[in-house]
Formats: C-alpha cells, structure tokens, sequence
C-alpha cells in the first residue's frame, strides 16, 4: 500500500515511521520550510528560539519508552520537574525542540516546503494535488493538519462518515497564541528551571530563556501569549506585538536589542475529538489525526499518528 502523510509534524511522523516499518511505501507533505510543526525552531541573526511547543512530557508506557529512547541517543534531555515523578518530567529536545523532529524524519521520505490544496478521487485511490501544480496518487490518505484546515482540504469529496463524527469534527475548536521572539543585550535574570510563567499578566502565559535551556548561544526569550489576549489581537499582529514586549518589560531585567513576532492560529486545541483518530472515508482510506485526537500534547500527537497507523495497517 502507498501512503501519502500530510503534516510531518509529531503525529505524522510516528505514523510515517510505523507503516514504513510494516512495510508500506511512505510519502510525508508539509507546507513548512521544516518538519515538526509546532516543533518548531528559528534562527535570528546568532539568536536562536524554540518558539513552539517548549517541552515534552511521558505519561503513557509506550511513549515514556520512545522517550527514554530518545535520551540515550542524545535528541533530547530533561529540562525542569514540576514534581518528583517521572511523569511531571518535562524534557526539551538537544540543541533544540526541532532537532527531534528533525531526527524523527530521518529515513523518511519527506517533502517540506510542499503545500496541499485539495485531495480528489483517483482511480483506486486520492488524487493529492499541490500548490506547484502536481498531483500525487496514493492508495490510502492520512492527514495531519489542524483539523479545521484538513476538512477544506476534502470539502469537495463525497466520504462515507458518519454525521455524527463530521459533526464532531465541526466542533473541534483551537486556541491561538503569539510567540514573540527577542534578541537581548544581556542575560534574562529570570528565574531558572523552566518557563517563566507571570501570575499577573493578562497577554503573556510564558516567558522562556533560550540561553538557560540551552538552545541559543547568545540571550534570546520567547514570549507565549494568552489564548484570550491571541483571540482578541488575532488579526493585529503588529499591535500584539507591541502589547506584548511592552508587557514583558515588566519582568525581563535586559535590554531588548530586536524582536519578531510569529502567529500560531492553532496552537493548541481547546476541544477533543472522542477518539484517537476519525475515519473520513474507509474505501480507499482517508483518516484525521493528531492532537485534536490524542490530546493537546506531544504525546498526544505521537499516540494519535500511532493509532492511525495501526488501523491503517489491518485494512
């Protein structure tokens, strides 16, 4: 069976990896110029910034292995402990949360800089056709994406899901958030071991220092905003950016030397799908996962792409 991945994020990553090591043909697409979506890494003149997700956490059996794996081989560490057990361990990836991703893609076949705008009906399977202009045939589809953005990409094919699945895939909602990226003249003097999370503050959720967790050379911090201040300013970034370094001004003890601001529309989603991944069609095969399915984790994600690969591996 050829498998076409869309996202090469968390969940379509481990899917990728699954089906290929069952010995299905594998192809990953994603619109970014890197893989791992919100796993994502960016460079700044000699400043360097996770401005994605900032950890990593391991509750379930299966992945807290995946994860100790990922240890040993050096691709990432543990950061800071809310509490004593392992489970309340958050890690980050070594140098950066993208180099996992990153060392997640190896010995796939991936495509980034490769974005999908529609998937039709082939002769046996889905067409997927390309912003450049190409169409890729695949026997069975899984996508990857925010849910919202995955259903306009099949708006216009008849599928055998239930009504009530589509409508609970309709009821998928996401939080947005502000990452704002800062290239300081001296050291954060903020509080170590972990993000810096003011109690006080109404647009700002976290503060991370890149150069205490280790991923920049220099003194660099990402700034996360609230959802509530994200949803207000969505459409104002210049204006959100503003708010949010005159903000951050109250807790950072270092001179700002340049900032940037990025847009995460879907950065987390608010509500859950019932079930580890939903079945858009069964013959040929079209099927959502991710976060919005196995929980607004990393984990989550990797259990999501996980589950799909295994039911896409008995039809």
């Amino acid at each position: 069976m050829n498998v076409m991945i869309i996202g090469a994020g968390m969940s379509g990553l481990i899917a990728g990896h699954s089906m290929q090591e069952r010995g299905f043909s594998v192809t990953i697409l994603d619109k970014g110029r890197s893989v791992g979506g919100r796993m994502a890494t960016r460079r700044m003149e000699d400043a360097v910034f996770d401005h994605g997700a900032q950890f990593l956490t391991a509750r379930s059996e299966w992945f807290s292995e995946l994860v100790d794996q990922w240890v040993s081989k050096g691709v990432v560490a543990p950061w800071f402990a809310a509490h004593t057990r392992k489970q309340h361990v958050r890690y980050r990836g070594v140098p950066s949360m993208n180099a996992l991703a990153k060392h997640l893609a190896e010995g796939l076949d991936v495509h980034t800089s490769t974005t999908v705008v529609s998937i039709g009906r082939g002769d046996s399977g889905w067409n997927i056709s390309t912003e450049d202009g190409k169409v890729l045939a695949a026997d069975a589809c899984l996508i990857t994406a925010p849910v919202p953005q995955a259903l306009a990409l099949v708006k216009n094919i008849e599928l055998d899901v239930q009504p009530d699945d589509m409508q609970s895939l309709h009821r998928v909602e996401y939080e947005p958030c502000f990452a704002v990226m800062c290239r300081l003249a001296s050291p954060s003097q903020l509080p170590e071991h972990g993000p810096f999370r003011p109690s006080d503050s109404s647009s700002i959720a976290l503060i991370a220092d890149n150069a205490a967790k280790g991923v920049s050379p220099v003194p660099s911090l990402t700034i996360h905003s609230t959802p509530e201040f994200a949803q207000t300013h969505i459409e104002e970034p210049d204006e959100a950016h503003r708010l949010m370094i005159r903000e951050a001004l109250r807790y950072v003890k270092a001179e700002i030397i340049s900032s940037v601001i990025h847009r995460w529309r879907y950065a987390q989603p608010s509500t859950q799908y019932q079930a580890p991944f939903c079945m858009l069609n069964s013959e040929p095969a079209l099927i959502l996962a991710g976060d919005a399915f196995g929980g607004a984790r990393i984990e989550g994600a990797a259990l999501s792409g996980l589950a799909a690969a295994d039911h896409l591996s008995t039809l």
